[in-house]
């Protein structure tokens, strides 16, 4: 299963590399195109300025001027034209593209919005294409000649003249308007040229890149955001407590975890066979995602989570499920790095996030190099700042500070700045278990000095603060 999905993801990322390819292709001709069209209005400027007996620098600064006014214009126009016929259309997918039994989890909708634009202005652009394709068919000839009378009247602004549109009697009449606006045919032509390829271009960006930019932006507006709410299924079951120790050491590093991977129902077994191309959206990912997990394809869940977390950065339940992952993959690392990220975000802390932020400060303790004492202090604040908080979230928080202040000088500022949180952290303990007996109270001196009262002489954490007559008078308390 695992490897017939994989290609998938290879699939979507070379279409989208594709994809990008052929808009810089089309943005490559347009600019070709802008060249061009520049080079032929230079040309035509030194041909006038160049018509008579000498070099008339008021004829070519005229003509230049009167060439780009009219491409300006007409290409504005044909902007105008193109994002009025391209303006992309809210689609919906279509219900049946997903088995009816896959669907509950993908979304509660039997369709889902691809993409979010203003209806109002999509409802005006079908009256005005309407309007103007009527109009342009009724009127196609006048049109016509009405871009031809503009072309004479530039034609006659070049020359400095009064623009005659009518010939004198029994003159031929192309005759007489080429002879007295010689320039006219070419700014004809450059008119509709400039008005037709950017309406053409335009249209094309319309209804490519930006509808792309509204698919992201949909995506990242219905429900994709880091406060949004992406409803997923479990992932593991509840983590037990770790009860009366600081955690177990298994060969190879890291701790037990003594976690349970939820078994798949049968909705979910469905799902994972959903091909990658029919999902849309974080939430859809997600789900398919921890479907996959379950049915032990944990590379495929892992990578689609993060795609999901491409479109959704920062989402929590995405952080919380690949926290989630990669604590069954026993990726200590990478669980702390997610959960230190996840910490980042405004987190509403329910049960299940709670015990996996007090795993996560656990897992971390046991992590060798100052930035994970760092990424366990900081998620031992996340924490304390969401009550109630126990005396062992506490101890450990004590403990990443002990850790701290052993790669400090004790006689800076710093370490004794991690010196007076240490002991407040140490203090609360004692404050929410007076017991001196009670099992947070007996580990926390045998942390303090394992020798001296039984303790695993692998758990030393606080015993950089051993000999301080603060630690030593907070710590044995109650103990002869």
């Amino acid at each position: 299963m695992m490897l017939s999905l994989r290609p998938e993801f290879f699939r979507a990322r070379l279409a989208q590399r594709h994809f990008s390819r052929g808009l810089q292709a089309i943005e490559w001709v347009a600019l070709i195109g802008i060249i061009f069209i520049s080079t032929l209005v230079v040309l035509m400027a030194i041909s006038v300025a160049i018509s008579g007996d000498e070099v008339n620098d008021k004829l070519f600064y005229r003509s230049l001027s009167v060439g780009f006014a009219c491409v300006f214009a007409a290409s504005s126009l044909g902007a105008a034209f193109g994002f009025i016929f391209g303006i992309p259309r809210v689609l919906q997918r279509r219900p049946g593209s997903i088995e009816k039994g896959q669907q509950f989890a993908i979304t509660e909708k039997t369709g889902s919005q691809l993409f979010f634009t203003n209806t109002s202005l999509e409802e005006i652009s079908d009256w005005l294409t309407k309007i103007i394709v009527g109009i342009g068919l009724v009127q196609f000839t006048t049109i016509l000649e009405s871009i031809h009378s503009a072309s004479l009247f530039a034609a006659a602004f070049v020359y400095d003249q009064i623009p005659t549109l009518e010939p004198p009697t029994g003159a031929n009449s192309t005759r007489w308007l080429v002879a007295n606006h010689p320039i006219s045919s070419f700014l004809f032509a450059l008119i509709i040229t400039s008005l037709l390829s950017t309406c053409l271009f335009v249209y094309v960006e319309m209804r490519t890149r930006v509808t792309r930019i509204f698919l992201v932006t949909e995506k990242e507006v219905a429900g994709t955001g880091s406060d949004a709410k992406i409803s997923m299924p479990k992932l593991i079951g509840d983590i037990p407590d770790s009860g009366g120790s600081i955690g177990k050491k298994i060969e190879g590093g890291g701790t037990q975890h003594f976690l349970t991977l939820l078994e798949p129902s049968t909705e979910e077994r469905a799902l994972a066979t959903t091909s990658w191309d029919q999902l849309d959206g974080p939430a859809q990912i997600g789900t398919w995602a921890v479907a996959q997990a379950k049915d032990k394809n944990f590379q495929v869940a892992e990578d689609a989570l993060r795609e999901a977390l491409k479109l959704a950065p920062g989402n929590v339940n995405l952080l919380q499920r690949l926290a989630e992952l990669r604590l069954v993959r026993r990726n200590d690392q990478g669980f702390v790095e997610t959960m230190n990220e996840l910490a980042a975000q405004k987190v509403s802390m329910a049960p299940d996030l709670q015990a996996l932020f007090e795993k996560a400060l656990l897992v971390a303790l046991y992590l060798s190099g100052r930035d994970s004492v760092e990424k366990a202090i900081h998620i031992s604040k996340v924490l304390i700042d969401h009550p109630p908080v126990k005396a062992i979230t506490y101890l450990h928080r004590a403990c990443a500070l002990g850790q701290k202040y052993a790669f400090l000088d004790s006689e800076t500022a710093e370490a004794q700045k991690v010196r007076k949180s240490a002991l407040d952290a140490l203090r609360m303990v004692a404050e929410l278990v007076p017991d001196p007996m009670a099992w947070e109270r007996v580990l926390m001196r045998q942390l303090y000095d394992p020798e001296r009262f039984n303790g695993n002489r692998n758990e030393d954490d606080l015993t950089t603060f051993r000999g301080d007559r603060e630690f030593e008078d907070l710590i044995t308390e109650g103990v002869e």
